[in-house]
């Protein structure tokens, strides 16, 4: 219950300072001396309506308006620095706008239908029954529950309509999901011919070494064929050689019978016949000899060659033998 109020500047009072009976405190005064002001000042305190700055006395900068309630001062004061409520002097409240703080709404428990003005119309007699409705729910506190079930019902459509949004994007997840149904299928695909992709790749390897392999087989018979060539022809400089070294021996022979007959010539001084012929024998047996060795050589090439011909075989055989079982009736390349 208000006590006691104060105000300051408030239209044509500088200061006044009232104590309210605890049942029915009148007002009586002439016209113009600030009856309904007293009554603007509590309900300005009590409602932040309307703007203050009608409310300023001339030449004074702030107005204030403080009221006493339940041992409680509640102090509503606006000047160009300050727009606010204070509680016992302590604690201070910003007044924004046309809203009453929450703490100062609790302590006063008063409301725009707690005020009737001298030219309002009778209280409730007039308005339609639905404010009439409203405004009682206000004082008995049903309000709450309309504002309850107001925004209860605003949280529901809220709800709802979430709800929907995430029931349509569930139905477009569904539907994306069913785009990618054969995903495990395609998948065991993808593996087999990446299986398949490896056995090509081991297969296309193995037919390069194969190539390879090929390419030195068929070097290695020509150069062993070449060889087989110089080794005929070896042959018969064999034979010739063996002519030669006959020829040697009766060469050396001959030679010891020059240098006797040339003894001979010497004690007896007799000429004997010219031995350029045995020379020119001589030097031919040096060229076979020389050829021999170079025989000698290409033999010992034709039997490493022979060498290299059976092991080249033997792994070209191997390989063919894996090549033929990896592929078995079709080739995986082309599917022949």
């Amino acid at each position: 219950m208000i006590t006691n109020l104060t105000i300051r500047n408030f239209q044509v009072h500088k200061k006044l300072s009232i104590d309210f009976d605890p049942h029915i405190t009148c007002i009586v005064g002439a016209t113009d001396k600030g009856k309904s002001s007293i009554i603007r000042a509590i309900k300005w305190a009590c409602t932040n309506r309307p703007s203050p700055d009608q409310f300023i006395r001339n030449g004074t900068e702030f107005v204030s308006v403080e009221l006493t309630v339940d041992d409680n001062t509640i102090k509503r004061k606006k000047s160009k620095k300050e727009n606010c409520y204070i509680i016992n002097s302590e604690k201070e409240f910003k007044a924004i706008r046309t809203d009453v703080p929450e703490e100062i709404s609790t302590l006063l428990n008063v409301s725009a239908v707690n005020f009737q003005s001298q030219h309002d119309s009778p209280f409730w007699l007039s308005i339609a029954p639905g404010e009439v409705s409203r405004q009682l729910n206000g004082v008995i506190n049903l309000d709450r529950i309309d504002n309850l079930m107001s925004s209860a019902s605003s949280e529901v459509r809220k709800k709802k309509t979430e709800i929907q949004i995430i029931d349509d994007r569930i139905a477009e997840k569904r539907l994306e999901i069913k785009k990618y149904e054969q995903v495990d299928a395609l998948n065991t695909q993808l593996k087999n011919i990446e299986i398949q992709n490896n056995n090509r790749k081991s297969l296309i390897q193995k037919s390069i070494l194969l190539k390879k392999l090929i390419d030195n087989y068929f070097e290695l018979s020509d150069t062993i064929n070449k060889t087989q060539d110089m080794v005929s022809e070896a042959k018969g400089l064999t034979d010739r050689i063996k002519s030669f070294n006959e020829l040697n021996i009766s060469l050396t022979t001959i030679k010891a019978l020059v240098k006797y007959t040339k003894t001979l010539e010497a004690d007896a001084n007799i000429s004997v016949p010219s031995i350029k012929i045995i020379d020119e024998l001589m030097s031919k047996y040096n060229s076979l000899k020389s050829k021999n060795k170079l025989l000698e050589t290409i033999i010992s090439i034709y039997n490493d060659s022979v060498q290299n011909k059976k092991s080249v075989s033997r792994e070209f055989k191997i390989i063919d033998e894996e090549y033929k079982s990896l592929l078995k009736e079709r080739c995986p390349l082309c599917g022949k």
